[in-house]
């Protein structure tokens, strides 16, 4: 390889090919043989992708599970105390805030935002999760816009939905949301929206916050 910097104790220790790379702390990139102008910052971070290109890995175990076997320009960016470390082979992913998409990602073109936002998330993709747990217990979602405190919180399969404001969406821990295209704006709207709740549309604070399962309802 050429152009490496590595500090830390076996930083970068298994290099062979791989080039421009930046590790900084002990074990960061320490399986990296092929990967290159990966920017790796943190204790472990990025600690077991072989052949990853073009990673920003900042923070305690960010990105720790990612690994592409075959060369891959990732694009994957995580900032944070145990940011993407669930992420496996998701691309061009962005992530900052604590123990963020901590389960195992293979989803690609997310915006995740907030502590443990996103945190459960797996094959779901082109969704935008930012504020504290939103979108936390999102699965296989994808193509949703959660943006709030708790925003979107309990939803888990969820496609095409947009949840804007504090605990717009949230749901309960009982009966999860599984049902799609439904648009709640404002604090508390769609509040209770869980199970098969679908085509609603709630604009405005606390509007809807009653419905649980209902469909096809326009309040604003």
């Amino acid at each position: 390889g050429a152009n490496n910097v590595a500090v830390g104790y076996v930083s970068l220790e298994d290099v062979t090919s791989g080039h421009e790379n930046t590790a900084i702390g002990r074990s960061s990139g320490v399986q990296l043989t092929e990967g290159g102008e990966n920017v790796i910052v943190g204790y472990q971070a990025m600690l077991i992708d072989t052949k990853g290109h073009r990673s920003t890995a900042v923070g305690f175990n960010s990105l720790a599970t990612q690994n592409f076997t075959t060369a891959t320009s990732t694009y994957n960016i995580a900032v944070g105390y145990n940011s993407g470390v669930g992420l496996t082979t998701g691309l061009r992913n962005s992530i900052m805030g604590a123990n963020t998409a901590a389960a195992a990602l293979t989803g690609n073109d997310n915006v995740i935002i907030g502590y443990e936002s996103g945190a459960a998330l797996t094959s779901g993709s082109s969704s935008t999760f930012v504020g504290k747990n939103a979108g936390n217990q999102m699965t296989t979602g994808g193509n949703n816009t959660l943006i709030g405190f708790d925003a979107g919180e309990f939803a888990t399969t969820t496609d095409n939905s947009t949840f804007v404001g504090y605990k717009a969406g949230q749901g309960i821990t009982g009966t999860k949301l599984t049902g799609n295209n439904n648009t709640a704006v404002g604090s508390f709207a769609g509040l209770l929206l869980q199970g098969a709740a679908t085509n609603n549309t709630l604009v405005g604070a606390n509007a809807g916050d009653a419905i649980t399962t209902a469909t096809y309802n326009t309040l604003m």
